[in-house]
């Protein structure tokens, strides 16, 4: 049977495509509110001035000495993201709109993952990525621990062979709680997730996860079950994202996620929004005879402190 094509007609269809949008954009797990901190932003970029200092608490001895945010800082340009879909005018004439809800689920499940894959890069493929706040790559061995005077002492966040093992996940545990800021003391560090591909899932929450461990005695002549230190030091969270990267497979990260700065932004200039453009007097209705559906939003990705996440090498 026929539908007549009226603008009652199309906004039902428009309400009815927007409700299979959004079942599909909430029926999907995403990860980067685990690991990254969303930032407003109100323009075409953000000046993050506040990664240029991190001042602590002090004995008060004379004067208080305030810290004034400098007017430069770490810049976090925003891109225009879209995903867009056109129906033919006849489709919906000869009434085969019933298809197509589908689509507009997956559309909805496509883009609430857009800033899981906004964020993945920054991981997987950092070093094709900006630099961050300090000028270096965000995973580097040569951070310098005092930006005011760069030749002083620098860090790591970088770490090759070291495949996810229990004496490597010990080790570097370690290594992250003392790392220390300008004045030379401890930070207070605390790694709390441990983020994995899919392939290391199964060892990493076997290391944070077990009961137990096993204590080898000698030359590996007996062993027995001893209580497990580690368990519950980190929560392990699964990145498939990350497979699809060199090294990807076989590197993990380790990472202080459960404090108000996290090591990854999610700047969020304007949220997914779904429109439209199918009035009868639209250039794609009278030119093409098409409708188009779609979603765009505004947004950038981008790094906030290295100390707050190591990267692991195997």
């Amino acid at each position: 049977m026929a539908t007549e094509i009226t603008p009652a007609t199309l906004q039902a269809l428009f309400w009815s495509f927007k409700a299979n949008y959004l079942r599909g954009y909430e029926s999907v797990r995403v990860w980067w509110p685990e690991i990254a901190m969303r930032q407003e932003s109100t323009s075409q970029e953000n000046v993050l001035s506040w990664l240029m200092q991190l001042p602590t608490m002090r004995e008060w001895i004379g004067d208080r000495i305030h810290h004034s945010a400098p007017i430069e800082g770490y810049r976090l340009a925003n891109k225009a993201y879209e995903l867009s879909v056109a129906i033919k005018k006849e489709k919906l004439e000869d009434d085969q709109y019933g298809q197509f809800g589908v689509i507009f689920q997956a559309m909805g499940e496509q883009v609430v993952k857009y800033a899981d894959r906004g964020i993945a890069p920054l991981l997987g493929d950092y070093a094709n990525q900006p630099v961050c706040f300090d000028g270096k790559a965000f995973f580097a061995t040569d951070h310098p621990v005092n930006l005011v005077d760069t030749s002083r002492s620098t860090y790591s966040n970088l770490k090759t062979s070291k495949a996810l093992t229990y004496a490597n996940y010990v080790e570097q545990r370690a290594a992250f709680r003392v790392q220390k800021g300008p004045n030379g003391q401890p930070m207070g560090l605390m790694p709390d997730t441990l983020i994995v591909p899919p392939e290391l899932e199964e060892t990493a929450r076997s290391i944070v996860g077990a009961t137990n461990v096993i204590q080898v005695f000698g030359s590996n002549t007996a062993a027995a079950a001893r209580e497990n230190p580690m368990q519950g030091t980190a929560r392990v969270v699964v990145l498939e994202e990350l497979s699809g990267y060199s090294l990807g497979s076989t590197t993990w990260y380790l990472a202080q996620t459960g404090r108000a700065v996290k090591p990854f932004i999610f700047q969020e200039r304007k949220a997914p929004m779904f429109v439209s453009r199918t009035n009868l007097t639209d250039d794609n209705v009278y030119e093409k005879n098409e409708f188009q559906y779609g979603v765009d939003a505004r947004a950038g990705f981008g790094y906030s402190f290295p100390f707050l996440c190591f990267r692991c090498e195997a």
